[in-house]
């Protein structure tokens, strides 16, 4: 029998800083995992589709863009295949964004397979998150953290101390947003405080139940509430700003104290 085109195969293999690499293919979609074969995808992207990122938590994220007072430049901490810094090209094409990877087979892997290239709006930085943080010059209107040493964040971006650099990178009117998801619900809580600690004007978390990824919004400012939040959504998801909606993923909302 014939191999359907669209079967699930694995394209490649590297070894990398925290385990091996595996590309997973099946039709558009590309698939980056470690450690396993067989395990989830760590970032998954439709090759067709710029601009609706595949992981839900992704398109979560892409509120925070949406609350920065400017969008001049942005920073996004761990690249995966991309899928994100694709989805802020078609989007904001005039954005300027810095992409931090400390893993040069990641790198390799993004750009053999998914489609990510360096340009005159992208950036690409392949060394250490706080090193990074600790020497760049610019203010970003928008952070994404979102590095992880297998499946689950890197622990060290996971302090207050990592969490006070990033908002101290952050323009006025600035947002970021991290991924976060540990090895347990106990140190899920820690960086969860961690983060509203180093954010402490106001934060919010938005749960993924499905994939069980918490996104973590912290700004320079104090944010929206979620009244303020639901109108916002609102009204983009009404003018179509971008290619999926927001307002859903208020359902899962929470204030971080």
């Amino acid at each position: 029998m014939a191999r359907s085109a669209s079967a699930t195969r694995i394209l490649d293999t590297a070894p990398g800083l925290f385990g091996d690499i595996f590309v997973i293919g099946r039709g558009s979609r590309r698939g980056m995992r470690f450690a396993a074969a067989d395990g989830v995808d760590q970032s998954a992207v439709d090759l067709d589709r710029p601009e609706r990122p595949v992981p839900a938590y992704l398109r979560a994220t892409a509120l925070g863009i949406t609350l920065a007072e400017r969008r001049r430049r942005a920073l996004v901490i761990g690249l995966g295949g991309g899928g994100f810094v694709r989805f802020l090209r078609r989007r904001y094409p005039r954005l300027v964004v810095d992409v931090v990877e400390l893993d040069p087979n990641v790198v390799a892997l993004a750009r053999r397979h998914f489609r990510f290239r360096e340009g005159q709006h992208v950036h690409l930085h392949e060394t250490d998150a706080i090193l990074h943080l600790s020497e760049v010059r610019e203010e970003y209107d928008f952070i994404l953290l979102d590095a992880y040493d297998g499946p689950t964040l890197a622990p060290r971006l996971a302090t207050r101390d990592f969490f006070e650099l990033s908002r101290a990178r952050l323009a006025p009117g600035g947002i970021c947003a991290a991924n976060v998801s540990m090895r347990s619900r106990r140190e899920e809580g820690v960086t969860t405080r961690n983060f509203a600690r180093a954010f402490a004007q106001q934060s919010f978390e938005l749960y993924m139940p499905r994939d069980w990824n918490r996104v973590l919004f912290g700004g320079s400012h104090a944010l929206p509430d979620k009244s303020s939040l639901r109108r916002h959504t609102g009204q983009l998801d009404r003018k179509r700003h971008l290619a999926f909606p927001l307002l859903p993923f208020l359902r899962n909302y929470r204030l971080l104290r």
